[in-house]
């Protein structure tokens, strides 16, 4: 099961890549902007936990609806690694540490969303991909 989740990872990061390199024609710009796509995407879901973390109420205002459209666009790279870590603890933890560490926050993390905005994204980049090749004259 960890190894659907590193594939899921890297079938998102590729499909960044292969993107801008058909795009860009440069291999180097393709691997820095998947990257970057995937450093962008941690850093969104590090933001809107932080603002819900530490927000006493219900965060409202141009920042968090920013973050929403974005984290709605992005691929989930950070929910896919929390996967990857709950398949890696489900073969390597006793049952009780196991729940104590990853019941509280897995749960809240909604999964239909998480994986199937994730899934889209890596279809409209390849999708996107496909086009444009075919529309240039290689």
């Amino acid at each position: 099961a960890c190894v659907l989740s590193v594939t899921a990872l890297f079938a998102v990061l590729h499909s960044v890549s292969v993107f801008f390199g058909v795009l860009t024609r440069s291999s180097s710009a393709a691997a820095i902007i998947a990257l970057g796509v995937w450093g962008g995407s941690g850093v969104v879901n590090c933001a809107r936990n932080s603002i819900k973390m530490f927000s006493p109420e219900e965060p409202t205002g141009a920042l968090k609806t920013i973050l929403d459209i974005t984290y709605s666009i992005l691929p989930k790279t950070t929910d896919i690694y929390n996967l990857n870590t709950l398949f890696m603890s489900q073969s390597h933890l006793p049952l009780n540490i196991k729940q104590h560490l990853f019941t509280d926050h897995l749960s809240q993390i909604n999964w239909t969303f998480s994986l199937g905005t994730t899934a889209a994204f890596t279809a409209v980049m390849l999708l996107a991909a496909v086009w444009l090749f075919r529309r240039r004259d290689y």
